[in-house]
């Protein structure tokens, strides 16, 4: 047996290194994510070297040691891959920690099952565990543990470590991609302390409310009607460029009251944050970005906040989000369990456990609005047959950056000399998407006279060259064309019971107060101060320290405090 045991000298560990080859190989992900990929951190091979390093170390001299050395690491990439195929999310710490919950819902032989495939790997190494420790073997592995104890618990040294590192805060999968499943899980750790220390340093009292927020809600809503919210991805009204000349028949697309009686919204962002987007839109509250760039990032999904899914679920109604994207931007699956989103469902091809939509016609990866409208009719008649009230909350893709689309099921329908393609390409979509947007809205207005409808633009579409490209094309805002805040405008119009409800400029936390006060037949509005509607800046600053401290205490809610 030692003499087996010195032939495979070093075995284990280039099995090892050969898998993380394999493993990355596999993953493609210059082809697979978004926009590429620069690499993979030499960190997550040093921490897999590591730990394996440490779970040979503590066993004896024999082969069974390498092999078991590798099954947990091996074990560890397994249950990521298969987490991220079910439920389209990578792996944190705090996910580990809930395992146990997960346990309470499965029967007793199942659960039981799944305790001991979790636990074999340690068990097969404690039945390899030394029996006489030397200085040489205690050595190694009392150095491995003060280090991860060092990066992982002491808060000047683990802010050290992790203070350079450039992560994305619109995809976990992008930086997982740039440092590794092992690693990254560290990382989002540090990061979910970091904000708890931050959050605590903001002292909020609660003020009595029932629901802890600066919100008075009247006893029950007036209507209990159906609510249809379109977060439309870099909508855009193209009218605004002053310096294309746009031909009778393309803008007959905008022929409709929708488009000539429509408001303007000022989103938190310009060309991409849709999820800063999402939060205002959701919460009622601006992105104050006080725990970082993305306020989705926060939530765990442990419990739900009042924002207005929760709000209404409370009320009765099946709350359902519909995104034909990935879970994983944004955080997604947590972030709407934390807005209180009872049904969530993404494309079938990123999850298994929340999938729902078909890529059936998405070019570039986006599916095309008309696509994602017919399966959404086909969902919500189903829903509307149980009888319960419906928020239905739909986030479209298909007006995403590069503006890809199906030329031969979509062919120009107009091309502007001297100006560059990629403004000819967001022409000929939006003409396409508005035409679906006025088909769609005519279904729901058929199948549910009654509802509300709320369309609104999460962004402005990021051309290439951001600001100087609009400038170029002429773009003026609907009102006051020389602030900087044009660039943050984006259509907005709300229908309800069939009539266009006549809006000022409004921002999108607005929108939560629209709403309510629509279900509520205006007694929202009379019981809170409702921003939109009071054009003195002096009063909006006089609540501004109740938004900022319902702010704060949305955030408390949804971040986990294990």
């Amino acid at each position: 047996m030692l003499k087996t045991y010195m032939m495979t000298r070093g075995s284990g560990l280039l099995i090892l290194l050969f898998a993380l080859v394999v493993y990355v190989s596999s993953k493609n992900y210059q082809e697979t994510l978004l926009y590429g990929q620069s690499g993979y951190s030499l960190v997550e091979t040093f921490l897999l070297i590591t730990f394996y390093g440490f779970f040979k170390q503590i066993q004896q001299d024999n082969l069974r040691a390498k092999i078991y050395a590798l099954l947990p690491l091996l074990a560890y990439y397994a249950v990521y891959e298969v987490n991220l195929l079910q439920f389209g999310s990578v792996i944190k710490f705090q996910d580990i920690l809930l395992f146990p919950e997960f346990l309470d819902v499965l029967p007793p032989a199942k659960a039981s099952g799944l305790v001991l495939v979790a636990l074999s790997p340690f068990i097969l190494i404690a039945s390899n565990i030394r029996r006489k420790w030397r200085y040489r073997h205690v050595i190694y592995p009392a150095v491995f543990l003060l280090c991860l104890i060092l990066i992982t618990s002491i808060n000047v040294v683990s802010n050290r470590v992790y203070s350079n590192l450039y992560l994305q805060d619109f995809s976990h999968e992008h930086v997982v991609a740039e440092y590794g499943p092992l690693s990254t899980a560290f990382i989002f750790e540090n990061e979910r302390k970091k904000q708890l220390e931050k959050i605590q340093q903001y002292n909020v009292v609660n003020d009595g409310t029932a629901s802890g927020r600066h919100l008075v809600l009247p006893d029950k809503i007036q209507v209990r009607q159906n609510i249809h919210v379109i977060i439309f991805e870099s909508f855009i009204d193209v009218r605004n460029f002053q310096n294309i000349n746009l031909s009778g028949a393309y803008l007959k697309a905008f022929d409709s009251p929708i488009f000539k009686q429509s408001s303007v919204s000022l989103a938190p962002g310009f060309g991409n944050g849709t999820a800063r987007s999402e939060f205002e839109i959701l919460c009622g509250l601006p992105s104050l970005q006080l725990l970082g760039a993305i306020e989705f990032n926060v939530f765990s999904g442990e419990r739900p906040v009042d924002c207005l899914p929760k709000i209404l679920n409370d009320y009765g109604y099946t709350t359902i989000a519909s995104h034909p994207y990935k879970p994983n931007y944004y955080n997604r699956i947590k972030a709407y369990k934390t807005l209180g989103f009872s049904e969530i469902k993404f494309a079938d091809e990123y999850s298994l456990s929340y999938g729902g939509l078909k890529l059936d016609d998405a070019p570039g990866g986006w599916l095309y609005d008309q696509s994602l409208y017919e399966q959404n009719i086909a969902m919500l008649k189903q829903q509307m047959r149980k009888g319960k009230p419906v928020l239905n909350y739909v986030l479209t893709t298909y007006g995403h950056y590069p503006f890809a689309r199906n030329e031969t099921a979509r062919p120009d329908v107009i091309h502007i000399e001297n100006i560059d393609d990629e403004a000819n390409r967001l022409l000929n979509q939006v003409y396409y998407r508005v035409e679906a947007l006025k088909k769609h809205i005519k279904t729901l207005q058929e199948i549910d006279p009654e509802g509300l409808i709320v369309v609104v633009g999460d962004h402005l579409p990021p051309l290439t060259t951001g600001e100087l490209m609009y400038e170029s094309l002429g773009y003026s805002a609907v009102t006051e064309s020389n602030r900087s805040e044009k660039y943050h405008e984006t259509m907005v119009f709300v229908i309800n019971n069939q009539q266009l409800m006549p809006l000022p400029e409004i921002k999108h936390h607005d929108i939560f107060q629209v709403v309510l006060n629509a279900l509520y037949k205006g007694k929202f509005c009379e019981q809170n101060e409702c921003r939109y509607m009071h054009e003195n800046t002096q009063h909006n600053t006089l609540v501004q320290a109740a938004v900022n401290e319902d702010y704060i205490r949305i955030m408390k809610q949804g971040l986990s405090q294990q």
